[in-house]
């Protein structure tokens, strides 16, 4: 019987969550879901809202194990243009106003008469400057001083697991944890969310409830040798 995201949630719990060191870690892939991501893929250039959709019943039952053809296609983290944005206001965090960041807001609230990061609405360059030093400023600070707090974020980040044990950073919680990774803080909290059918077959263990049901040890494994 097919083991969903949510049934090997159910399964595993917190057993899930692994706390690494997020220099460890080197790659990153583009989805969460990455069957329904790559028919999304060949459903474009389809209205967006029409493919997800189309593809809603894969992403509800989305299978924790997931094989070679569907794994997703991972890159190097310096070249997601998400952590140079990060890397490039940790530089400029004396004077967060010369970083790319704030200049792409700026020009956003200037050319749109809005902007946004996730849920906060800025309309004005205050706002911009507030949220640079209420929200972000002081997340870098706590973090620099303190480390990851859990409390700091509505989600933990996510990962996958490779064929050979590798964890790659899925696209939740990617700001604290590129934050984290340049500041050398350590350990950071990441939940898996997919794993390869290579890796279970590595240890022996079927796609099946039972066989994900015992991956607690191999779990603390992969977290060992990613700290």
């Amino acid at each position: 019987m097919l083991v969903t995201q949510r049934k090997a949630k159910a399964l595993l719990g917190d057993s899930l969550v692994l706390r690494i060191d997020p220099r460890r870690l080197t790659r990153k892939v583009n989805c969460q879901k990455p069957i329904a991501k790559r028919i999304e893929d060949w459903l474009t250039p389809a209205p967006r809202a029409m493919c997800k959709s189309l593809t809603l019943p894969i992403r509800i039952f989305h299978p924790f194990a997931v094989g070679e053809r569907w794994f997703p296609v991972s890159s190097p983290l310096e070249s997601i243009d998400k952590y140079a944005k990060v890397q490039d206001l940790l530089e400029h965090r004396d004077d967060y106003r010369q970083s790319r960041w704030y200049g792409h807001l700026r020009d956003e609230l200037r050319s749109c008469g809005v902007t946004r990061h996730k849920g906060i609405v800025m309309q004005s360059e205050t706002e911009i400057a507030d949220f640079f030093e209420e929200y972000l400023g002081e997340l870098i600070r706590s973090m620099a001083s303190t480390g990851y707090r859990d409390d700091r974020g509505a989600d933990i980040g996510t990962a996958l697991i490779g064929c050979d044990g590798a964890l790659y950073k899925g696209t939740s919680g990617t700001h604290r944890f590129y934050a984290a990774r340049l500041l050398g803080v350590s350990p950071v909290p990441l939940r898996i969310i997919c794993v390869h059918r290579g890796w279970l077959s590595s240890l022996g263990l079927p796609a099946s409830a039972a066989g994900i049901a015992r991956l607690g040890e191999a779990l603390r494994q992969v977290e060992r040798c990613h700290r």
